[in-house]
Formats: structure tokens, sequence, C-alpha cells
């Protein structure tokens, strides 16, 4: 069985968003799956500050000041990962934000081509196909096939959402899937990157980190995201096992 993240944000546990992550948890892990739970707010995670290096370097100076490689290592060794999230007036919380701020040169290398993910965004009344929405376009950008998007109102939290997202993972985590967009998208990041290796240097010489990756041997033999998408997973599960 693959390995299933779930990732929440509310400490409060009588949060909807806790009841959904621990009754799917233990249904998946009820089916032997193997699953870990998640909650960001016991995590030390620094705001982006806009220093651009991990552009350059492909390293987030941050990552030395808090717990953020270790979400980073969690989300590589996963294959599947869920967001559960609150809806903060039409958008996403702020930690939330803060994770994708530090992981948007991700973004631009699809890092995390092959995973899986599923959203399930709660909300009081409003924002959550606003919340949906940017979920989706970020996750496609880091290459992720996206199983479901789940909205639901705080009053109708209940076994059914459970139940949705545990047949979506039982319906697709090993089925070969295919995304339009996806394939769009890794089609203009090879052709957009493959272009002068000097175009994007900076002022201080250092070779942009997004060229050098995008000029690697495997990736420009690569015709499709699909075929990129596997490769990639079996890089990671490579470092994994390393």
């Amino acid at each position: 069985m693959c390995k299933i993240l779930i990732i929440n944000i509310n400490k409060a546990m009588e949060s909807k968003c806790n009841s959904i992550a621990r009754m799917l948890s233990k249904k998946l892990e009820l089916n032997h799956f193997e699953v870990e739970q998640i909650n960001l707010s016991n995590y030390k995670i620094n705001y982006c500050t806009g220093c651009k290096s991990c552009f350059y370097t492909g390293l987030c100076r941050e990552d030395l000041n808090d717990d953020f490689t270790k979400l980073r290592v969690k989300i590589r060794n996963s294959r599947i990962i869920i967001f559960i999230i609150p809806v903060y007036f039409l958008n996403v919380p702020g930690i939330i934000k803060t994770v994708i701020d530090r992981t948007s040169f991700n973004t631009h290398l699809m890092s995390y081509a092959g995973k899986r993910a599923i959203n399930i965004v709660v909300s009081t009344l409003t924002g959550g196909k606003e919340v949906l929405k940017y979920l989706y376009k970020y996750e496609l950008n880091l290459g992720m096939y996206i199983l479901n998007n789940i909205e639901v109102l705080e009053r109708d939290v209940n076994n059914k959402i459970v139940d949705l997202a545990y047949n979506c993972i039982i319906d697709n985590s090993n089925k070969d899937l295919h995304d339009l967009n996806l394939e769009l998208i890794f089609k203009r990041n090879k052709s957009f990157y493959s272009r002068d290796i000097t175009y994007l240097n900076n002022e201080d010489n250092f070779i942009n980190n997004e060229i050098l990756y995008w000029s690697q041997s495997w990736i420009q033999e690569t015709q499709t995201f699909d075929e990129y998408a596997l490769k990639n997973i079996s890089r990671l599960e490579y470092k994994n096992i390393k």
C-alpha cells in the first residue's frame, strides 16, 4: 500500500477539520494503508523572506532555522497527500500561504510530479470554491495529480465526506492517470528553461538552479508529463531508500 500523508492545521481537537482527519485516518489504517497525520500548528514554520535563494540555488535559507525540512521530507516520502483546510475569509489560512510561498520554487520544477492530492476544504458558509481553485492551481504546478476537490460546510461534516475521500483513494491510488493541464505546464516549463543557460543568471553569477534542473539529460529526453512523473517518482523513492 502507498503511504498517505494527511495535513491539517487546526489546534482545536473539536474542530471540524480535526474530526475529518481523525475519521479518515482511522478508516485508512483499518484498511491497511500506511497513514501519517500531521498538524502544521505543531511545526515552527518561518515566513518566506523573499530572498530568492531557492530560485538560484535550489535551497531555502529558512530551512536551517525552522522545521520546514521535516515537512519537505514527509511530502517527499508520501505518495498521496491530503490537505484538510479551513477557509479564512475567502482564502487559505496564513500558515498554508507560508507553506505555498516556501515551496514556490518547487512549482517551477514540478518537484512532486507523480504524487496525488486530495483537497478537503471546510467553510462556515462561503469561500470554499475560491480556496479549492487556489489549491488546485498550486498543486498542478507542483506536478500533482489532483484526485478530488471536496468542499464541505461545517454543518455538513459527517462520515459521507470521509467515505468520499476514501473511495477516491481506493479508485485512484494505483491507477495510471493523465491530466492535460499537467502536460501543458510540463511542456511550458521545459521549453522556457531550456533556453540560453546564461539568461537567468543572477547578479552574483550563480547559475540559476531552475535552468540547471531542466537541462538535465533525463528531463530533456522525456517527451510527456506522464513519463516525467514516473521518472520523478522513481528518483524520489530512490532518495528515500538512501
